[in-house]
């Protein structure tokens, strides 16, 4: 009886042991949820129709493909027959891929968002996983140590896509003076336009031209990935800009837009390969000597206050004793028949009297000559 009591009670507790531990790790993660995997399919190209995006034919096949997690695991993969990279059966989370450069000039850059891929050393590794690409099967391999692009994605459940595209899209511009075939790097400044950036400008001293440059100062060829580039014109005093013109390596035109500020643009989508170039030609022309506008002084009319004009004096009402008979009327001396000389206004009296005066004084001096004489 104590064996089998001692038997049931070792079964007992190793039941309840087993109970016990699977409700210890009951609120654990399932294993489903923690295992999350994903498949990433990842397109490398040339964008040797220089739009920023992939076109059927553009496949690029460098080599291999690293990816590392956040963990620090290495994965690695090649191309499978459509030219695709697969990482199959990636866990969830945040991955670095890292891509080998196509040419050590090219730039590459992450379809999404348009982003300019940094480059950085990537480290031997001897335990990394290897991905074939075509089967899925996985097995132990060494990346590697040398310069790569990297960009950053992040994987989720089910499958996700990356596209990567390099790019050598580069730019020169040279500058005329008036009357001269030679290029001169002394009449104006010359920046670049990538988009919105603005980028420095190297002046080649063996050719006369201005090569877009990744820094102030340096000579490492920048290359262009946005839509729309171009160029700053800032002449020095004395020029304006009289043209701007632009072709590609063949030297075909491109349409150039005045975008105003002194800046003139083209479409990188004109452009005929992933390595074209842009060369723009400036030429300038003398600035129009401003005529001096003399300013008129303005004069100063003094204004006249005008004079009063005088109120004549009412007219008197004809005196009701004035006679109205023709020849008649009211002397300075009084009234009486003048033989029509009187006058109403006392002038003409004054008159005849002066002119009896003096047929008298005439009379009297005639008069003593006659005695005179006698």
């Amino acid at each position: 009886m104590r064996s089998l009591f001692s038997s049931i009670s070792a079964a007992t507790i190793a039941v309840a042991m087993g109970v016990g531990g699977l409700l210890l790790i009951a609120p654990a993660q399932p294993a489903s949820a923690a295992g999350a995997t994903s498949d990433l399919s990842v397109t490398y190209f040339r964008d040797q129709q220089p739009n920023g995006q992939y076109d059927e034919g553009e496949d690029l096949n460098p080599g291999l493909l690293y990816a590392q997690d956040a963990a620090g695991n290495w994965y690695g993969t090649g191309a499978g027959d459509d030219g695709t990279f697969n990482f199959a059966d990636l866990p969830a989370g945040e991955y670095q891929v890292y891509f080998q450069l196509a040419n050590p000039r090219s730039t590459a850059f992450n379809v999404d968002g348009n982003e300019r891929m940094e480059v950085v050393e990537v480290p031997r590794v001897t335990d990394a996983t290897w991905i074939n690409s075509r089967t899925g099967e996985r097995s132990t391999f060494s990346t590697v140590a040398g310069e790569r692009s990297v960009t950053t994605v992040t994987v989720s459940s089910g499958s996700d896509m990356l596209q990567v595209g390099v790019s050598m899209i580069s730019s020169t511009a040279v500058v005329f003076t008036p009357g001269s075939e030679e290029p001169t790097y002394e009449a104006a400044s010359i920046a670049f336009i990538d988009g919105a950036d603005e980028i420095a400008s190297y002046e080649s001293a063996s050719n006369g031209d201005y090569l877009a440059v990744t820094a102030p100062g340096g000579a490492t060829q920048y290359n262009f990935l946005e839509a729309a580039m171009g160029v700053v014109v800032t002449p020095v005093d004395g020029y304006v800009v009289e043209s701007v013109t632009a072709t590609n390596s063949g030297g075909e035109a491109l349409t150039v837009t005045n975008a105003g500020t002194g800046v003139y643009t083209i479409a990188r989508s004109d452009l005929t390969s992933s390595f074209d170039r842009a060369t723009f030609t400036v030429t300038l022309a003398e600035a129009p000597t401003p005529t001096p506008t003399e300013t008129a002084t303005p004069t100063e009319t003094p204004t006249e206050t005008a004079t009063p004009t005088a109120t004549a004096d009412p007219t008197d009402p004809a005196d009701p004793t004035t006679p109205t008979t023709p020849g008649q009327g009211t002397g300075g001396n009084g009234t009486g028949d003048d033989d029509g000389l009187a006058s109403t206004d006392g002038g003409n009296g004054l008159l005849i009297a002066a002119v009896a005066a003096a047929a008298l004084t005439l009379g009297g001096a005639a008069l003593l000559l006659r005695r005179r004489t006698a």
